[in-house]
């Protein structure tokens, strides 16, 4: 089983300068692809199912996913992920567009892997 460590990705990528979810603003949607990718390792490692990403900040190393029924944010910069209280992804949006993420009611998900 791969380790719960996750490698930044490379720097100098163009990102857009907010939240999207459009697929043409997923650079870095390998992240997400294949049982082994990086999002799937950080699910694994918080206990979480399979994600899938739904809105992201590149420039802020941030990204919501749905795993089953509920939405997380991982934080790039430390691999913390979050569960996000709300369960309607445009109030979620909306959160964010009025107030960025200092608004979103969320809680730390604990690490289970190392």
């Amino acid at each position: 089983m791969p380790s719960c460590r996750i490698v930044p990705p490379p720097s100098g990528s163009i990102s857009p300068i907010k939240f999207s979810t459009e697929n043409a603003f997923f650079t870095l949607h390998e992240e997400w692809e294949g049982p082994y990718s990086e999002g799937q390792t950080i699910a694994r490692c918080h206990g979480l199912s399979p994600g899938r990403p739904v809105m992201e900040d590149v420039q802020a190393w941030t990204t919501i996913f749905q795993a089953v029924d509920r939405f997380y944010l991982w934080d790039g910069m430390d691999d913390g992920v979050f569960e996000i209280a709300l369960r309607d992804i445009r109030e979620i949006y909306l959160v964010i567009s009025q107030s960025k993420l200092r608004e979103l009611e969320r809680e730390r998900v604990t690490r289970i892997l190392a």
